[in-house]
C-alpha cells in the first residue's frame, strides 16, 4: 500500500468527489496551504469543477508534488468541520480542547502542524465562522459548513471514533458556547432560525388540536401500524414535534412520554441521528401568528417531507381516481400507497443508486420492479366491489394498471419513492445474533438465549434468515453428536486445536468487525497430501457457516484478483467470503486491504460501491496447500488451523455417521448443530481466538517453497551456530540425493538456506575469507 493510500480516510466521506490537493507555498511573504488540482492548477473550495474523487487525489499525491489532500465542505452534504488550533500543552490535549472532542465524539484528526485538531462530524450549524477564544488553553475554533476545506493527515486521534457520527445537540452546543454572542441581534421571535419557545404541554396541546391530530395521536400512543419498521415510525414522531420546537432536548423529552420510547432510544448515535435528520431536513415552521410557516422546497410548492400531513403518514385514501368516466392514477398517491406498505428505495450499497426493497414484518426482501407491479395487480385483484368507493371496479383498476404498465412501474416513476432509513439488527463486541424462524438468538460469552421477534428492535435481510426453528439444547450433553464428534475428529482429538478450530468458527460468524483484530481463517491440511478436494474436511467445515450466515463461496483455484468484477456476487449483507481451494502461490497479500480496510465492488452494469470496514465480510480460505507469506503483517492478518489426517478417500464421514451432512439431517441433527455452532460464538466471545503450537506447518511451508527432498535433508544437518562453507553445504546435498540434483546451483541451495532460517525462526550471518563464503544460523 503506497504512503497516499495510507492516509486514513472516514467511510462516509470516500466516495464523495469533494477532494482536492494543497502544496505548501509562500504567498506575500507567509507560508500558506495552496489547494490544487492533479494537473498542477489551482483548486477551489467554491468550485465544484476544479475538485476529484479520493482515488485521483491519492493517485495525484503519489507523484510527489503535494504535500496532501484535502475534503472540501458543501451546503449539499451533512458534514461540519470544526479546527481547533494551537490546542495542545507540552503534548497533551488542553483540558478545554479535550472537553469538545469528547462532547463531538466523531471522527478527528491531528492536524498538519501537529498542533491543533479536525474534527468532522454530521449537524446543523447556524453559520460558518472563526472566533478567538479567551478560554485559556484554546487559542482559536473555527466552524465550518461549506465552502471550506480540510486538510486529510489521517493521523486519527487515539480514543475517538473512526466514523463520522451524527452530533446535532453537541454542535448547537459549541455555537452556544463560543459563537452566540458574535450572532447579529434583532432576530424575529418566530423566524424559521429560531422558533417560539413553548412549554411542553403546551406543544403536545397544539399538536393534538392540529390537522393531523389523528395521526399525531396514534403515533404518541406507540401504534406503528402504516409504516415499514418502527424507526420510520420514531421519524414521524419526531417530525411532528419538530413543527413546533426545534429545541433538541424538548424534542427528546417529548418523545420519551409516548408510547414509541423504548430501550433503543437511550442508544444515543441512534436518538442523536433521528432527530438530527429531522431538524437538518425540516422546512416547515410554526408560526404563532398563522400557525403555518414554510421555508426552502416548500415556500416553492415542494410537499414537505418533514412534516407530513394525514393523508401523508398513514393514508388508506385509493391511488386512482376517476375523471370523465376514466379510471386515472393519482401518482402521488400510489407513491404514498407503496411507502405505508413499507416499498421504497435503501442507499445501502451506493448513495448514487438505490435498490428497491420490501420492508414486512422486520424483514428487508430486495424486489425488482416487476414484484412491485405484482404485489399491486395482487392487491387490487384482492379488492371487493364494496372497497372501492369510486364508481369504478376493481377490474377497470386492473385495467388502467396494465394498460399504463411500462410508465407505473418503470424506473422513472419508482425513484419517486421515499428512501427508507433502515436500522439493521447487528452484532456488538460482546453480543452475536442469529435469525430463525421461530425467533432470534443472542449469544454472549455466558450462553444463548431464544428471544421473541416482538422484543428485537432494528430489521434484518431476508437472507440472514435461518430457515429451520431454534431448538435451545444447552443442558444436553454433546459429546455424541454428530457434528461435535467431527469437529473432534478433524482436529486429531487435540483439546488445544480443537479450541482454536472452534474460536475461528465462532470468529467468522460473529460479524462484528474489531480493527485491533483483522484476520483471515485459513483452513489447511496437517500432511502433505493432495487429497481431494473436501476429503479432509475443510470444505466440509467451512460449507457449514453457509448454514449459519450469508456467505459467499469463491473457486479458489481460478480466482484472480484482476478480474475487474471479483468480488460482484458480495453484497452489503454478506458476512463471509470463502475462498474454497486456493491454488499454490495464492497471493494472500492482496487480500490484506481488504481484511483490514473497506471492500470495495464493482458488478456488471451497476455504480462501484464499497462496503465500510464495521460492515464488511471476514475471510476464510482453505487449501490443500500452504498459504505463503512471512513477517508481522502476514503473521497479524491470518489466523491458521491444521486438519488432521482423519478423515480421506478411504474414510469418509458417511462412512463413520452413515449419513450425509447436511443432505440427511432430520430436525434433531440439525438443532444439535446449531446448538455446537453457537457454542463455537460463545466461545469466541468468551476467549477470542486460541492459538495452537501448529503440528506441520513449518515443514510443510519449507517443502513447498524449497523442495522435499531439501526439506528432508537440512532438518537433520544443519547446526545452529556453526559456520558452514557455502559450497560444502552444495556439495553435501547434491550428494546425498545424487543424481536427481546435479545441476542445482550453489546460489540456489544459500537461497533455500535462507528461506528455511526465515521459516524457522532463525537468524542468518554471512561471512567471506578470501575466496571462501560462509553462512551461519542462530536463534533470534
Amino acid at each position: 500500500m503506497s504512503e497516499a493510500e495510507r492516509i486514513y480516510v472516514p467511510p462516509s466521506l470516500r466516495d464523495l468527489d469533494q477532494f482536492l490537493l494543497w502544496r505548501t507555498e509562500r504567498r506575500d511573504g507567509n507560508l500558506t496551504k495552496v489547494p490544487r488540482q492533479p494537473d498542477g492548477s489551482l483548486a477551489s473550495p467554491t468550485d465544484p469543477s476544479t475538485w476529484v474523487s479520493l482515488g485521483r487525489a491519492r493517485s495525484a499525491l503519489q507523484q510527489g508534488r503535494y504535500d496532501g489532500i484535502g475534503f472540501v465542505f458543501t451546503e449539499e452534504d451533512p458534514f461540519t468541520g470544526i479546527d481547533l488550533d494551537d490546542c495542545f500543552e507540552d503534548g497533551k490535549l488542553s483540558p478545554e480542547a479535550k472537553k469538545i472532542i469528547e462532547n463531538i465524539n466523531s471522527y478527528t484528526e491531528v492536524s498538519p502542524s501537529g498542533t491543533g485538531v479536525h474534527i468532522i462530524t454530521e449537524g446543523c450549524f447556524p453559520e460558518s465562522g472563526r472566533r478567538t477564544s479567551d478560554v485559556e488553553g484554546l487559542k482559536e475554533i473555527e466552524v465550518y459548513r461549506e465552502r471550506r476545506y480540510f486538510t486529510n493527515t489521517g493521523n486519527h486521534l487515539e480514543g475517538t471514533p473512526r466514523e463520522v457520527r451524527e452530533r446535532p445537540k453537541e454542535l448547537q452546543r459549541v455555537h452556544t458556547k463560543y459563537f452566540a454572542a458574535e450572532a447579529p441581534t434583532g432576530t424575529p421571535p418566530s423566524s424559521p432560525s429560531n422558533p417560539p419557545d413553548l412549554p411542553d404541554e403546551e406543544v403536545l396541546k397544539k399538536a393534538r388540536q392540529a390537522k393531523n391530530a389523528e395521526n399525531f395521536q396514534s403515533l404518541f400512543s406507540g401504534d406503528t401500524s402504516g409504516y415499514p419498521s418502527p424507526s420510520e415510525a420514531d421519524m414521524a414522531l419526531v417530525s411532528m414535534l419538530a413543527f413546533w420546537t426545534d429545541d433538541f432536548d424538548q424534542i427528546d423529552r417529548l418523545f420519551r412520554r409516548s408510547g414509541l420510547y423504548r430501550e433503543k432510544w437511550e442508544r444515543e448515535d441512534y436518538r442523536d441521528r433521528t432527530i438530527g435528520k429531522v431538524l437538518r431536513g425540516k422546512t416547515e415552521f410554526f408560526d404563532p401568528g398563522g400557525e403555518r410557516q414554510a421555508t426552502g422546497e416548500e415556500s416553492r410548492g415542494a410537499p414537505s417531507q418533514q412534516q407530513p400531513d394525514q393523508e401523508q403518514a398513514g393514508s388508506t385514501q385509493p391511488f386512482w381516481h376517476v375523471d370523465g368516466g376514466k379510471v386515472k392514477l393519482d401518482r402521488r398517491r400510489f407513491l404514498q400507497f407503496l411507502h405505508e406498505r413499507g416499498i421504497g428505495k435503501f442507499y445501502g450499497e451506493s448513495e448514487r443508486r438505490s435498490t428497491l426493497v420490501h420492508v414486512e414484518n422486520k424483514v428487508v426482501r430486495r424486489i425488482s420492479s416487476e414484484e412491485v407491479k405484482d404485489f399491486v395487480l395482487g392487491h387490487v385483484r384482492g379488492l371487493g366491489a364494496s372497497a372501492i368507493e369510486e364508481d369504478c371496479t376493481p377490474g377497470e383498476i386492473e385495467e388502467m394498471l396494465l394498460r399504463g404498465a411500462n410508465v407505473y412501474f418503470s424506473d422513472a416513476l419508482l425513484e419517486g419513492l421515499r428512501p427508507l432509513d433502515l436500522d439493521f439488527k447487528q452484532d456488538t463486541a460482546g453480543e452475536s445474533f442469529f435469525f430463525y424462524q421461530n425467533g432470534y438468538v443472542r449469544v454472549t460469552a455466558e450462553g444463548f438465549e431464544l428471544l421473541p421477534y416482538s422484543q428485537m428492535d432494528g430489521v434484518i435481510w431476508e437472507d440472514q434468515i435461518i430457515e429451520r426453528d431454534f431448538v435451545d439444547l444447552q443442558e444436553d450433553g454433546h459429546d455424541t453428536w454428530d457434528w461435535y464428534q467431527y469437529l473432534r475428529n478433524v482436529s486429531g482429538q487435540d483439546w488445544k486445536r480443537s479450541n482454536a478450530l472452534w474460536t475461528g468458527i465462532g470468529y467468522l460468524l460473529h460479524s462484528y468487525k474489531d480493527p485491533s483484530e483483522t484476520k483471515a481463517v485459513i483452513f489447511m491440511d496437517e500432511e502433505a497430501a493432495d487429497f481431494e478436494e473436501g476429503r479432509s474436511g475443510k470444505s466440509l467445515t467451512a460449507r457449514a457457516l453457509q448454514e449459519m450466515v450469508p456467505t459467499v463461496r469463491i473457486d479458489g483455484r481460478n480466482f484472480r484478483f484482476g478480474s475487474q468484477f471479483a468480488f460482484q456476487r458480495v453484497r452489503e449483507d454478506t458476512q463471509v467470503v470463502d475462498f474454497n481451494d486456493v491454488r499454490p502461490k495464492f497471493p494472500f497479500e492482496r487480500l490484506f486491504s481488504l481484511i483490514t480496510d473497506e471492500m470495495p465492488v464493482e458488478r456488471k452494469g451497476k455504480d462501484e460501491f464499497t462496503i465500510p470496514f464495521e460492515q464488511s465480510p471476514k475471510f476464510l480460505l482453505s487449501t490443500n496447500y500452504v498459504v505463503e507469506g512471512g513477517g508481522a503483517s502476514f503473521e497479524d492478518r491470518t489466523f491458521q488451523i491444521e486438519f488432521a489426517p482423519y478423515y480421506s478417500t478411504d474414510w469418509t464421514p458417511v462412512d463413520e455417521f452413515g449419513h450425509r451432512f447436511f443432505e440427511d439431517w432430520g430436525e434433531e441433527e440439525w438443532a444439535r448443530f446449531d446448538n455446537v455452532m453457537l457454542g463455537c460464538v460463545q466461545q469466541y466471545l468468551r476467549d477470542g481466538l486460541v492459538e495452537y503450537e501448529h503440528i506441520n506447518l513449518r515443514r510443510r511451508k519449507l517443502r513447498q517453497e524449497t523442495h522435499p527432498d531439501f526439506a528432508e535433508w537440512i532438518t537433520g544437518f544443519i547446526d545452529l551456530g556453526r559456520k558452514y562453507d557455502k559450497k560444502v553445504l552444495w556439495r553435501s546435498f547434491k550428494e546425498a540425493y545424487e543424481p536427481d540434483h546435479d545441476e542445482r546451483k550453489s546460489y540456489q541451495i544459500t537461497q533455500w538456506v535462507k528461506t528455511y532460517a526465515q521459516i524457522y525462526g532463525h537468524d542468518v550471518e554471512e561471512s567471506k575469507s578470501g575466496p571462501t563464503r560462509y553462512i551461519t544460523l542462530r536463534d533470534y
